[in-house]
């Protein structure tokens, strides 16, 4: 499911790219105020998981705009990828 959310935000269209990133920032920043103001480990696990989505939409986007090599574009996107799945699997792994 996060990879077919990914590839769809990875299309060349900017505005999905700014929208999207701007809508996981509001959803972090809703889901830190809960963990400082309620406490309960499931906001702070779903904010570590809009996190990492939010870097990897970031860093994705810098790839995309700024490395012209279409094969090193794509080598930085599956290493972003699996960086990314393997920080997932990791704090799920730590909340239980």
């Amino acid at each position: 499911m996060l990879n077919k959310l990914l590839n769809l935000v990875h299309k060349k269209d900017g505005y999905l790219h700014w929208l999207t990133q701007r809508i996981s920032a509001l959803v972090a920043l809703i889901l830190l105020t809960s963990v400082f103001f309620i406490k309960p480990n499931i906001f702070f696990l779903l904010l570590l998981v809009i996190l990492c989505f939010h870097l990897c939409v970031g860093i994705q986007t810098l790839l995309d705009d700024y490395v012209h090599n279409h094969i090193l574009r794509l080598t930085g996107v599956f290493f972003l990828r699996l960086m990314v799945i393997f920080s997932v699997k990791s704090i799920f792994i730590l909340f239980i």
